[in-house]
């Protein structure tokens, strides 16, 4: 991590407690079969986000205690109570420059693939970047400016 290019990495996450993690495979998995499958995913996607070298900081934004879960190289930042709205701005303003956004549910992602995008969003002329997914949603965004940019978004 960090070569002081001035690119950071956000990842959004959630400790992976029975119940409350991966709830859509609740039904086919039971609460700690999901909730194991959303810890192995978590644990994925910090090694990544280790193996990643452009990013200067690591800010995880977390809700739930950390302790155990998210690498003591991380910073770490609360997440607000509300809506994804609501925690995505607040997540943003812990970043003071251009960013790239993950969550935790991106076990496929590598270190050369968060490098690969914090490379384009430090280009410049380049004010955003996404990496799309196969599902039609997406795996990463970065910004260079979010200044509110999640702000009052409908979720």
């Amino acid at each position: 991590m960090g070569h002081g290019s001035g690119v950071h990495l956000l990842i959004v996450a959630k400790r992976p407690l029975p119940g409350r993690a991966k709830t859509r495979l609740i039904p086919r998995y039971g609460p700690d079969g999901s909730a194991r499958l959303a810890a192995a995913a978590l644990a994925d996607t910090f090694d990544a986000a280790r193996a990643c070298r452009r990013a200067e900081r690591v800010v995880v934004a977390f809700d739930g205690d950390p302790a155990g879960v998210v690498p003591p190289a991380f910073e770490v930042v609360p997440q607000v109570p509300g809506d994804l709205a609501a925690r995505l701005a607040d997540a943003w303003r812990h970043v003071d420059g251009p960013a790239l956004q993950i969550g935790m549910d991106t076990p496929q992602v590598t270190g050369a693939d968060l490098d690969a995008a914090l490379d384009e969003l430090d280009r410049p002329g380049t004010d955003a970047v996404l990496g799309p997914a196969v599902d039609g949603g997406w795996w990463a965004i970065g910004l260079r400016r979010p200044a509110d940019v999640f702000a009052g978004i409908e979720t």
